[in-house]
């Protein structure tokens, strides 16, 4: 199985584009950044959302908006202008997570695969993030707590 999950903000807005076949799909950047303090580099990875869910998410992928993304990883070489070949990450989206932050206006939200749309996080999702869920995904479950999120977690971890 080929699946990566990491985190970043967008570096643009998204671009909604329409294929010669008629099917619709959101492109965007995230930058993820990796190490800390001299070392940190980041890493740009290129995302798309195909079908409906591209139509429905593309008002909310903003630049500077932080997301974890959840999808497909495949490497794609290109020739860069100099000549010479260049590399990059590319990830077709399964599952997108608004994470909130000091940038965001009105916290987060998740939004997995299948059918569904866009839910605001106070409202509960069947399986939560990241679990298999019913194969619509997305669907509301009526007047249960909200799922677990991850800045919940106890800071006393014994390694």
């Amino acid at each position: 199985m080929n699946v990566w999950t990491f985190t970043g903000r967008l570096g643009a807005d998204g671009e909604l584009r329409t294929t010669q076949s008629g099917e619709k799909v959101l492109g965007f950047r995230v930058a993820n950044d990796v190490g800390f303090g001299e070392r940190k580099t980041t890493q740009w990875v290129d995302c798309s959302i195909w079908g409906r869910r591209a139509e429905s998410l593309a008002p909310h992928l903003t630049k500077g908006k932080q997301v974890v993304i959840s999808g497909e990883v495949t490497l794609r070489e290109f020739d860069k202008r100099d000549g010479t070949r260049g590399a990059g990450l590319s990830v077709r989206v399964a599952e997108i997570d608004f994470t909130g932050g000091a940038r965001e206006e009105g916290g987060g939200g998740s939004y997995g695969g299948g059918g569904g749309g866009y839910e605001p996080r106070g409202e509960a999702r069947s399986g939560g993030y990241g679990a298999g869920g019913s194969a619509g995904g997305g669907a509301r479950s009526g007047g249960s707590a909200p799922p677990p999120r991850h800045d919940d977690l106890d800071d006393e971890i014994p390694f």
